[in-house]
């Protein structure tokens, strides 16, 4: 297998991962009523399956976001 290949399935496993925590991680902290909840642009995300698809699509952006909103509530 080609190394750019490789490196390419390598970064899009590691950004399937993350996305699949920060969805169980967001579920999680929803059941116990503590939702990780951000303002982006004036649209509010607080859905654990909308942070899971951001993280997944755009996760230089909403993995780091997500990880600020988590650690702003506490």
């Amino acid at each position: 297998m080609h190394p750019s290949i490789f490196s390419a399935l390598v970064l899009v496993a590691v950004v399937a991962v993350c996305s699949y925590w920060v969805l169980q991680d967001a579920q999680a902290r929803t059941e116990h009523h503590r939702p990780v909840v951000a303002v982006f642009l004036g649209f509010t995300i607080e859905s654990p399956q909308t942070w899971a698809v951001l993280c997944l699509f755009v996760s230089v952006l909403f993995v780091p976001m997500y990880f600020v909103a988590r650690r702003a509530d506490g």
